[in-house]
């Protein structure tokens, strides 16, 4: 066996010197723990254990090879590492899809066990993080920095040796970092120091929720019967529905004394759909449903009602006019509050700190991979960003609003912190923002909110102490359109949620693609249009919401957040709730889509075709 060699590193674990015997499992290269694409065959999950104290076979391993390293793990004349984490994903999961009532896809149940190992040198102010390089660490590390593909069997010498492979590439990856970085910033003065990771108290937490039983013959009837209901619509020309679960068990484990177990199984079911106007404009609308268990799924007979109100909707759209351009109060109604809150607000209150990147890498591409999805918004903290009657809570402790459950519930992040509630806005004042323990100017220590590879939201939910009844929203809405000249307002109720600015014909940055607009009248009358473009909604622009409603919507949607390093911890997927009333906004303007289109099929459907 050609082990690494270099003189001060580890010796492989005593007991993994053996040989087991036992057979080497085959890799495979479906999808995998929070975004890595290797997962191994398995007979069956290995059992997790329900309280985070507790060791099972796994987290012994982690244990004894974690305490070992930081005791021995050590180059000739080089620096300790000061801090070392072991995150183990075991994930099984099952993917299926289906067109017009028949399956076009199917990915069978497989369970993975795959680790990452985060070895940082150093101390707590300065150290190899923040810093984005390509340097390999040594024999047979990835790009990824210390990945290893652990046995899905519970063979304690095998997981061990991984352990060990990947925390001496790590460590080897982490010294080189260092000096990169320290070379990097030998010429550069530092206005502030910030630390590069903050000191957070050790905390003993399981949070496992009960794993969803996969059934591979009932989700495969599942999405076969609701795509034969576009069989009923000719205006449809193409219809997928997709169904997948996923449960994954994150051990997590750290050199300060943490030790977490979480789960939190993961459905999601698409129903996407695309058709054309007649002048060739797309009229894409799906459905989306995600949830924890299959019980919070709605009924099969609901999701049907949906998607036969879905392609009613389609229809109707076919024939309605693109919008004239409107400049004036936009209400964004119903399920359109949160899908706008989630465009345009919400990444802008995730801090990270600046990301440093190596001379090699120096060019606009790779800056661009650790950019932050927002502005910077320390300096605004204490100035006005919502209007004075509004305040915004990020809860993960909230588990619940009215019936309807929160799915960005949890007990801890992902890097060990337990979830807080955090008054993020507060009577309209910026008052805190959503960090990791990557701290950033203001912030020193964790929010609990590191999710999925980044930083990333919970629940977001906004209050307000004055609202109106949705009618006298509707009628301030028109008041304030005829004191522009306009003789009725518009409103959105269903966002394009799957684009942002400039992904769509049309579409300059920051601009929304619209779904569902109307024209509202003042005597109560509405008049569809389709294909609406809304400019002018930004960041800037919802602290001069002018009224809100009494009824928030709860909708909910996966966020996967912009990784600080993307090599070293590729980004997943965190499920954020968001529990939004109606909002107004003073000032907007919606326009028709701009640019070619393909024109529709010059014949219709073969299943529609009487000949």
């Amino acid at each position: 066996m050609n082990l690494i060699t270099v003189k001060g590193s580890l010796r492989p674990p005593a007991r993994a010197a053996a040989q087991t015997g036992r057979p080497q499992k085959t890799m495979v290269c479906p999808t995998g723990a929070r975004g890595l694409v290797v997962l191994m065959l398995c007979l069956a999950p290995a059992a997790v254990p329900q309280n985070g104290a507790k060791d099972d076979v796994v987290r012994r391993a982690m244990r004894d090879e974690l305490s070992r390293s930081m005791k021995k793990l050590q180059l000739e004349n080089l620096e300790k590492p000061y801090f070392i984490a072991y995150s183990v994903f075991d994930t099984d999961g099952a993917n299926v899809s289906a067109s017009f009532g028949s399956l076009n896809g199917r990915v069978e149940e497989q369970h993975s066990r795959v680790a990452r190992v985060q070895v940082r040198v150093g101390d707590y102010t300065f150290d190899n993080r923040n810093f984005l390089s390509y340097s390999w660490g040594g024999s047979g590390v990835s790009r990824y920095g210390g990945t290893a593909y652990l046995p899905v069997d519970d063979n304690y010498d095998e997981i061990r040796r991984q352990l060990w492979l990947a925390t001496d590439s790590a460590y080897k990856k982490a010294l080189e970092d260092i000096s990169k970085k320290r070379a990097l910033l030998a010429n550069k003065n530092r206005s502030e120091v910030i630390p590069d990771f903050s000191k957070e108290a050790p905390v003993t937490i399981a949070d496992v929720l009960p794993a969803v039983d996969i059934k591979i013959p009932e989700m495969e009837d599942l999405v076969r019967s609701l795509s034969a209901t576009f069989k009923q619509t000719p205006d449809i020309s193409s219809a997928r529905v997709s169904l997948s679960i996923n449960n994954e068990v994150e051990r997590f484990l750290n050199s300060e004394g943490t030790s977490t177990t979480l789960r939190q199984p993961e459905i999601q079911l698409f129903i996407s759909t695309s058709s054309q106007a007649p002048d060739g404009q797309p009229l894409s609308a799906g459905l989306s449903y995600r949830a924890r268990s299959m019980s919070d799924l709605p009924s099969r007979e609901k999701i049907q009602e949906d998607v036969r109100a879905r392609t009613r909707q389609v229809a109707e759209l076919r024939g309605a006019p693109l919008p004239d351009r409107y400049a004036g109060p936009v209400l964004f109604e119903g399920q359109a509050a949160p899908e706008v809150v989630w465009q345009s607000f919400m990444v802008h209150i995730l801090a990270t700190p600046e990301i440093l990147v190596d001379h090699a890498l120096d060019s606009p591409q790779y800056r661009s991979m650790v950019a932050p999805d927002g502005e910077n918004l320390v300096e605004k903290i204490g100035l006005r960003v919502l209007p004075e009657f509004l305040s915004l809570v990020d809860d993960p402790t909230a588990e619940s609003f009215g019936k309807t459950r929160l799915l960005g519930a949890c007990k801890v992040d992902d890097e060990g912190v337990p979830g807080r509630r955090m008054q993020v806005v507060e009577n309209g004042l910026l008052m805190k923002l959503l960090t990791g323990r990557a701290p950033v100017q203001g912030f020193l220590q964790s929010s609990g909110s590191h999710h999925g590879g980044g930083v990333a939201p919970s629940n977001i939910i906004v209050t307000s102490h004055k609202s109106l009844s949705l009618d006298d929203l509707r009628a301030e809405l028109v008041r304030r359109a005829k004191l522009r000249g306009k003789g009725y307002g518009i409103i959105v109720r269903k966002v394009d949620s799957s684009t942002r600015g400039g992904d769509t014909v049309g579409m300059a940055p920051g601009s929304l693609a619209v779904l569902l607009a109307y024209k509202h009248f003042a005597d109560g009358h509405e008049e569809l249009v389709r294909n609406a473009i809304v400019n002018g909604i930004n960041f800037a622009s919802f602290k001069d919401i002018l009224a809100v409603s009494d009824t928030p919507t709860v909708w909910s949607a996966a966020y996967s957040p912009r990784s600080m390093n993307p090599w070293e911890e590729p980004s997943g997927v965190s499920f954020v709730s968001l529990v939004i009333p109606s909002l107004l906004f003073e000032d907007a303007t919606v326009q028709k889509p701009t640019g070619n289109v393909n024109k529709p099929p010059f014949i219709e459907h073969p299943y529609f075709s009487k000949k």
